[in-house]
């Protein structure tokens, strides 16, 4: 019975993040907008890149990770990493 309940929990939430990556993309290209207004093409092409290296960068790490953890060590190095993002981005 748990470990039905298990995935049904992992879908929810794995729908839950696929929600949240594209407006959290749209909020942080907006904001490169704002903050670049002479050469936004420059500007959003950097942000692009910067996304799809944090997943690259992500990826491997995971992947990495992943023999010499298992799957419980590599999400809980991934949560850890996602509060120190957390700290660091709202330093003042």
């Amino acid at each position: 019975m748990f470990a039905r309940s298990s995935q049904v929990a992992t879908v929810v939430l794995l729908m839950l993040l696929g929600d949240s990556v594209g407006p959290l993309f749209m909020a942080t290209q907006s904001q490169v907008l704002h903050m670049a207004p002479g050469r936004t093409e420059t500007a959003l092409a950097a942000n692009s890149a910067a996304f799809n290296v944090g997943v690259a960068v992500g990826a491997l790490l995971g992947g990495a990770l992943l023999p010499l953890t298992g799957i419980r060590g590599t999400f809980l190095a991934g949560g850890l990493l996602t509060a120190v993002a957390r700290v660091v981005l709202s330093w003042p």
